[in-house]
């Protein structure tokens, strides 16, 4: 018998625009766009927003650029993008957190990871963390893996 997602007005009238969010049976629900499964779990999706919100208002990870109308609007859609794309590096990130754990504790302690260890609960503390700095990470890795920028030579008359 084969299970089908659950089909309600709302996933209904979303499936129209492209958009649904289907569970089946035990599964966990899974983001779809256009019919392709993104493998996104909403709920690690909003904790690494949760996570990028904390980051803004705590930390000042965007700061303001100016006290004028032009200098604002650009400075709510900064935000608004990086809330977005810490969100989505925290959804595809956070599941790797169980993992990772269990191979570190095989590693260090030896044996196998106790009962008490919740691989939902790793999961979605790690979005949360992850939400919060992956601005900076991003930005290490964008000058790491970008090298040094070259620098143009200064022009200059002959001595």
């Amino acid at each position: 018998m084969a299970t089908e997602p659950l089909t309600t007005a709302a996933t209904a009238a979303s499936s129209a625009a492209g958009l649904t969010l289907g569970t089946a049976g035990a599964a966990l629900p899974v983001i779809t766009v256009f019919g392709v499964s993104l493998g996104l779990r909403p709920e690690l999706l909003a904790t690494g927003f949760l996570g990028a919100l904390v980051a803004m208002l705590l930390l000042n990870s965007v700061p303001g650029e100016g006290d004028t109308w032009r200098a604002m609007v650009r400075t709510a859609w900064r935000r608004i993008g990086v809330a977005f794309g810490s969100s989505l590096v925290a959804a595809h990130a956070a599941p790797l957190a169980p993992l990772a754990l269990e191979a570190a504790w095989q590693r260090v302690i030896t044996g196998t990871v106790p009962a008490w260890v919740d691989s939902v609960a790793v999961a979605t503390a790690a979005a949360f963390w992850v939400g919060v700095f992956a601005l900076p990470l991003l930005q290490f890795l964008r000058r790491r893996v970008g090298g040094k920028q070259a620098v143009a030579p200064t022009q200059g008359g002959a001595s």
